[in-house]
C-alpha cells in the first residue's frame, strides 16, 4: 500500500559594546540622579531626539563625553590600535567600541588601561590637566555646504569646533542645563574633512555632546535601512520600520499594494489587530526638498489562529547547581480552552498542568527528560524533549542590572516604544534579565520588572540576580528583554503571540558573590546598566512558518521533502499519524534557506501530515 503524504496548513506563528564603567563611586549616584531628575523634569523627550542621528547617512555616532581628564598628558594622541594608561579616566564612544576598558580598582586612584579600536577617531589631550581635542574625518563632495548638528549640555562651557581646522562655531562660558541641539555651517573643500571639537571646559564642571551629525545641505531623501518582511496571527500587532536619511524636514508616507495609508507618515508603520485585508506588499516613500526614494517592497503574511494546539515557544532545558530553581515553558496557540499536561522520563506530572512548570531548589532527583503535551478538542500536541541536570557545581554568581542614570553616560538608556518615542510606563510591559555562562546559554534570571511611571518613564525597575550557573568572579553574558505582558507572561509567549517586545545587546559582567577558592567575605554584587536605550518591535519573520515541498520519493517507503525558511534559523519538523497528535520528528539547521528531509515509511497507512516551525 502506497502512503499519501500531505502538509499540513499551519498559519505562520509568530516566532558595547561594553563601554559602560563599573567604577561609579556610592557618593556619586545620588547627586548624578537627583541633576538628572531636574534635567527629565524640564524635557521628558531630549534624548529621543538626540540619539541615532545618522552621519553623512552611512553610519552612527555618539555620544561623546569630555568629563574625563587627560589620557597620559598635554600632546598624547590616542589612536586606532594604540594602548593608553593613566590615572584619571576619559570617556568617548562613537561608532564602534573605541576604549575596550579594564580597571584596577584596589585602589582609589582607578587605574584605568585600554586600547582605542575605532578605525576613524582619535582623542589628543592638549594640556596637562583637562582639555582635549577629539576628531573623526568623515567623507564629503568638495563644494557642498554642510550641516554640522550635536547636542550639547553643560555648565562653563568653553569649546570650539573646527572643519578642518578652521573653527565655525565656538562657545564661551555658555551654561546649558539641558540638551540643546546646535547648528553649524561649513563647506567642503575636498572628498574629505576633519571635524573636531576642541574643549577647554574646567574640568569640575565637565562637557557633553550627543548626537553628532554632518549632512549635505542638498542631500536628497535616502533609505539607509530597509524595512523587513514580517508575518503573525490575526489579531497580533506587527512593525514594519525604516530608517531614513536626507536634509531635513523628511516627509515619509506608506502604502500598501500600492495604495497610500491614511495618516501612516512615520518611521515605524504599527498594524495592531491584524485581518486576513492587512496581508500583502508594503512600501515607503521618503522625500525631502532635494528628491524622493521609494524603499523595497516587503511582505506581510497574516494567519488564522490554528484549531489544533501549536506549540509556538519550546521548552529549554538547562544544567544548573543543586539548590537553584528553574522554569521550563511550553507556550500553544489554538481553540481554547488548551490543557497542558507535564511530563518527566515518559511519565506524567500530577498537577503540573500550566504552561510554565517550576522546579523549586532542584535536586539531583529532579534531573531527567521533559516535555509538555497540549490538548484541546481538535487534538494533541507534544513539545520537544528538555532535559534538566542539577550538579554537584557552584553558583551564586551576583549582579544588578539598571537602565538607569550613571554619571558615565551622556544620555539614560530608555526603553521605547514602537515609535522610538514614547517612553514605556506601567506594569503593561515589564523587563527581565537573561544570563548565563555563555550568549548561547542565557535563561530567564531574577524577578520580572515594571516600568517606573512619570519622569521616570522608560526605566524598568533595578534588576538583582543571583546565578545558578556562575560562580562570583566569574563573567556571566546578560541581555535585556522586554515584552508585553497583557498578551504574555513570559518573554517568549508575547513575542510569539504578536506582542511588542525587545530586547539589549549582550553585555558581559564579572560577577560578585563568593569566589570559590577566594576570600571568605564575598564580593559585593557588580552592577550593570544597559548601555543604550531600545525601541521595542512587532511581528515575526516571514517565514515562521516553514513552507514544506515534495521531492521526488527514493522509494516506495522513503519520502524527500524540502523545507524554505529563514536563512540562518532553526526549524522544528512535527509529524502527524492520524488520529494520532502532532509529535516533534526532526530538527532542522535551515542554513541558506532551503534544506531537505528524509522520513522513511515504517508504518502502513493512508495519510502523513509534516509541518515546519521556526524554533523560539
Amino acid at each position: 500500500m502506497k502512503t499519501l503524504r500531505l502538509l499540513a496548513a499551519w498559519p505562520n506563528a509568530l516566532g558595547f559594546r561594553q563601554l559602560w564603567m563599573t567604577l561609579m563611586r556610592t557618593w556619586l549616584r545620588p547627586v548624578w540622579a537627583a541633576a538628572c531628575l531636574m534635567l527629565l523634569a524640564a524635557a521628558p523627550n531630549a534624548f529621543a531626539e538626540a540619539s541615532n542621528i545618522v552621519v553623512n547617512s552611512s553610519f552612527e555616532v555618539g555620544p561623546f563625553f569630555f568629563n574625563g581628564w587627560q589620557t597620559n598628558g598635554a600632546g598624547d594622541t590616542v589612536s586606532p590600535g594604540q594602548a593608553f594608561e593613566g590615572t584619571n579616566w576619559v570617556t568617548v564612544r562613537g561608532l564602534t567600541p573605541i576604549y575596550v576598558l579594564t580597571t584596577n580598582v584596589t585602589t582609589n586612584t582607578f587605574p584605568i588601561i585600554g586600547v582605542i579600536v575605532s578605525t576613524s577617531i582619535t582623542y589628543v589631550a592638549t594640556s596637562s590637566n583637562h582639555a582635549g581635542l577629539l576628531s573623526q574625518d568623515v567623507a564629503t563632495q568638495a563644494g557642498t555646504a554642510y550641516s554640522v548638528q550635536f547636542a550639547v549640555r553643560g555648565s562653563g562651557v568653553e569649546a570650539r569646533v573646527l572643519w578642518d581646522g578652521q573653527v565655525i562655531g565656538a562657545f564661551t562660558n555658555a551654561t546649558f542645563t539641558n540638551w540643546t541641539v546646535t547648528n553649524f555651517t561649513a563647506v567642503a573643500t575636498g572628498t574629505n574633512a576633519r571635524l573636531s571639537f576642541e574643549n577647554s571646559t574646567d574640568n569640575s564642571r565637565g562637557l557633553d555632546l550627543d548626537g553628532i551629525s554632518v549632512s549635505s545641505l542638498t542631500e536628497p531623501a535616502s533609505i539607509i535601512a530597509q524595512p523587513q518582511s514580517r508575518s503573525g496571527f490575526e489579531g497580533s500587532a506587527v512593525a514594519l520600520r525604516v530608517v531614513a536619511g536626507g536634509v531635513r524636514p523628511l516627509q515619509l508616507q506608506w502604502q500598501h499594494q500600492g495604495t497610500t495609508i491614511p495618516d501612516a507618515t512615520n518611521t515605524t508603520l504599527l498594524i495592531t489587530n491584524l485581518q486576513a485585508a492587512d496581508a500583502g506588499s508594503y512600501q515607503v516613500v521618503v522625500t525631502n526638498s532635494y528628491g524622493s526614494v521609494t524603499s523595497s517592497v516587503v511582505s506581510l503574511a497574516v494567519d488564522p489562529l490554528p484549531q489544533e494546539p501549536l506549540i509556538i515557544v519550546q521548552p529549554d532545558g538547562r544544567t544548573l547547581a543543586a539548590g537553584y530553581s528553574a522554569t521550563l515553558v511550553a507556550v500553544a496557540a489554538g481553540s481554547p480552552p488548551l490543557r497542558y499536561q507535564w511530563h518527566k522520563n515518559g511519565l506524567p506530572l500530577s498537577s503540573r498542568t500550566n504552561a510554565a512548570l517550576v522546579l523549586t531548589n532542584m535536586l539531583a532527583t529532579d534531573s531527567g527528560v521533559y516535555h509538555a503535551v497540549v490538548s484541546n478538542s481538535f487534538g494533541s500536541a507534544t513539545s520537544l524533549p528538555a532535559t534538566m541536570v542539577a550538579t554537584n557545581g557552584l553558583g551564586g554568581g551576583q549582579f544588578t542590572l539598571y537602565n538607569g542614570l550613571t554619571p558615565w553616560m551622556a544620555a539614560p538608556a530608555f526603553v521605547f516604544d514602537t515609535d522610538g518615542v514614547t517612553r514605556l510606563a506601567g506594569s503593561n510591559f515589564v523587563a527581565q534579565a537573561y544570563a548565563g555562562p555563555s550568549p548561547t546559554d542565557m535563561h530567564p534570571v531574577g524577578l520580572v520588572r515594571p516600568f517606573k511611571d512619570g519622569i521616570y518613564a522608560g526605566f524598568f525597575y533595578p534588576v538583582f540576580v543571583t546565578l545558578a550557573d556562575v560562580v562570583g568572579g566569574q563573567t556571566a553574558y546578560v541581555q535585556v528583554r522586554i515584552w508585553e505582558r497583557t498578551v504574555g507572561e513570559t518573554y517568549e509567549a508575547a513575542r510569539a503571540r504578536g506582542g511588542r517586545f525587545g530586547c539589549s545587546e549582550i553585555m558581559t559582567v564579572q560577577c560578585g558573590g563568593v569566589v570559590p577558592g577566594g576570600a571568605p567575605v564575598p564580593l559585593p554584587p557588580t552592577e550593570l546598566y544597559q548601555p543604550r536605550s531600545i525601541s521595542l518591535q512587532a511581528g515575526q519573520p516571514l517565514f515562521s512558518t516553514g513552507r514544506i515541498g515534495a521531492l521526488p520519493a527514493i522509494n516506495d517507503s522513503t519520502f524527500q521533502w524540502s523545507l524554505t525558511g529563514e536563512p540562518g534559523s532553526t526549524y522544528v519538523i512535527e509529524k502527524r499519524v492520524p488520529p494520532s497528535g502532532w509529535l516533534p520528528f526532526q530538527v532542522l539547521q535551515n542554513v541558506t534557506g532551503s534544506v531537505s528531509f528524509v522520513d522513511t515509511n515504517t508504518v502502513q497507512t493512508n495519510v502523513v501530515l509534516y509541518r515546519a516551525r521556526l524554533l523560539n
